[in-house]
């Protein structure tokens, strides 16, 4: 019996998860966009009254790709525990989780799935993943052209695109080998379910050289 703390600063909204292997014991979520920093600790410490931090079993953060401040604070935050009680850490990656939640939705085997988070203008963070969960097309920062989806089509397989930039893609590019989940949230479940994968089989990050997943090279004025 695994309890695992979860930590998702990735995007606007701040969420911690707590589960039991792989079943949600209890979830917080803060939907005012940035305010990860504020609204963080408070949240920790409303699931440490269920489970003490020192009874964790390891701390996973969702890693990336995202926006570059959330990531900062929730990796820093999960490293902060781990160091505190030495507990494993856990960097999940947003893409393979979102990927999760678009093959639990659609149980077509065959399928591929590109989760893509939105980048701005016409560039995403994207992948491409098997239904195994195998990746083939490597994470980057890609920008929605013809040559991208050359890449995407000669797998010659449907393709499922889930993820935030779904939309803005599916207005630009509509395709009878696409099939877009568009609004398809992933969910705590997903979270859990790719952080407990990475525990089972001891995925652990060095908690030294542990960086946020960031896909693209971050310029700082």
């Amino acid at each position: 019996m695994a309890y695992i703390l979860h930590i998702d600063t990735a995007l606007d909204s701040c969420r911690v998860v707590l589960s039991q292997n792989r079943e949600v014991v209890k979830e917080l979520v803060v939907t005012e966009a940035r305010e990860h920093a504020a609204k963080l600790p408070g949240l920790i410490q409303e699931l440490a009254a269920i489970v003490p931090l020192v009874q964790l079993d390891a701390i996973n953060v969702v890693a990336g790709p995202g926006s570059y401040t959330g990531l900062r604070v929730g990796l820093a935050t999960a490293k902060g525990i781990c160091y505190a009680l030495q507990k494993p850490l856990i960097l999940s990656s947003l893409l393979e989780i979102w990927a999760h939640a678009a093959f639990e939705h659609n149980k077509k085997a065959n399928f591929l799935c590109l989760p893509m988070i939105d980048a701005r203008r016409m560039e995403v963070f994207a992948e491409l993943r098997t239904r195994e969960g195998e990746k083939i097309m490597p994470t980057g920062a890609y920008e929605v052209n013809e040559a991208f989806w050359e890449q995407i089509f000669a797998f010659d397989k449907p393709v499922l695109v889930a993820g935030n930039a779904a939309k803005k893609v599916f207005e630009v590019k509509q395709d009878t080998r696409l099939h877009f989940n568009i609004d398809l949230p992933y969910t705590a479940i997903d979270i859990t379910n790719i952080g407990y994968n990475a525990f089972i089989y001891n995925h652990f990050a060095d908690l030294a050289y542990a960086e946020p997943l960031y896909a693209k090279e971050v310029y700082i004025k």
